[in-house]
């Protein structure tokens, strides 16, 4: 391949997202200028009437100061994958929607007058994400008092039809709609949850950031940021989406890939951390080798063992390698009342783990 000296993409710098810059660990990734590296416009919301292959624009990974050189070097490397990823956004149409451009824009982000927490730290992310892209640190501002011009409405604003509205209330949990009307952009969820995601789901395939780890985020640079006519209503088709990987315990992290387990926290040995309603996970709970739970070797197994596993001609009673004898009709009576008595101790509870 052909490398063009003159310009560089996926370049890491220290700094998370709203700390600022610090220099000293900057890392390039080069691509071919000739049209190797290239993109298919494919991601529009109406799939264009040709096939144009349009160059990529340069991305930033931005990672926490203080990160340690494998991480670095990951960034350096997933950065340059992001600005291949087949969800870079297009470069700007003659007929798309300017939002900023060398530093100005006359957009603001619009919440409803009473924004729930959801809505209230969405616009948020949508503000801090946007400025990181084009440069331009977009004015929140309630409905009531939004003034003229254009706006991203983030939530059930009165701009939002009630037709809209309706469409995203029939959607499946966690779904989001979102819409351009006229130069408007609509950002709307379901539920809460919902309402962040349709702010991530934006960023990620019209602005075409990447959330790579809780320290590292890509952010292409746009200072000329033009949108296209939007219309993207989608549900995640696995009602719980969940990782047990340390990184996701940071909640914020998670909200961003879309995660909605609240589970890693009990893997931990850890209380669910408090959002103060921004973010509220799917909690199953009691979580994973719940058979000590459900029938207690402590109050059972002196008198008696038949409830329990049968190894090697002898009865066990461990938390893990003891196993219940489900066959046994008491068993299954008492494990039954026990899962009856968990949901009415939490009564949130969206799903109950009955497992060895």
């Amino acid at each position: 391949m052909s490398l063009d000296e003159g310009r560089t993409w996926g370049a890491p710098r220290c700094g998370g997202l709203g700390r600022g810059s610090h220099g000293g660990c900057e890392l390039k990734s080069r691509v071919d200028s000739t049209g190797s590296a290239w993109h298919n416009r494919g991601m529009r919301s109406q799939p264009p009437s040709d096939n144009v292959c349009l160059p990529l624009e340069p991305a930033t990974a931005t990672c926490a100061h203080g990160s340690n050189l494998l991480r670095t070097l990951l960034a350096a490397a997933l950065g340059l994958g992001a600005a291949l990823a087949v969800l870079e956004p297009p470069r700007a149409m003659a007929k798309d929607t300017v939002v900023a451009d060398k530093g100005k824009s006359s957009y603001r982000i619009v919440t409803p007058d009473q924004p729930t927490p959801a809505e209230a730290y969405a616009a948020l992310e949508l503000q801090a994400h946007l400025a990181e892209v084009s440069g331009v640190t977009l004015p929140i501002a309630s409905e009531a008092k939004r003034g003229s011009g254009p706006g991203f409405y983030v939530g059930k604003c009165r701009r939002v039809s009630k037709t809209l509205r309706e469409q995203a209330a029939s959607l499946g949990t966690d779904g989001v709609l979102i819409k351009s009307t006229g130069k408007d952009f609509i950002l709307l969820g379901k539920d809460d949850r919902g309402q962040l995601y349709a702010v991530y789901e934006f960023l990620e395939h019209f602005c075409g950031c990447r959330f790579l780890a809780p320290d590292c985020t890509i952010t292409p640079r746009r200072p000329r940021l033009a949108l296209p006519g939007i219309e993207r209503v989608h549900a995640p088709p696995f009602v719980y989406r969940d990782e047990l990987y340390h990184d996701v315990s940071d909640w914020r992290f998670a909200a961003r890939l879309k995660l909605n387990g609240a589970n890693i926290w009990q893997c931990l040995g850890q209380a669910v951390p408090d959002t103060q309603g921004r973010f509220r996970g799917v909690l199953i709970w009691p979580f994973v080798h719940t058979a000590a739970a459900l029938v207690p070797g402590n109050r059972y197994f002196a008198k008696h063992p038949e409830y329990f596993s049968l190894v090697g001609g002898k009865r066990i009673c461990e938390a893990i390698s003891g196993q219940l004898c489900f066959t046994h009709p008491d068993v299954i009576d008492i494990a039954k009342a026990q899962v009856l008595k968990w949901i009415g101790e939490n009564p949130d509870l969206t799903a109950v783990d009955v497992s060895e």
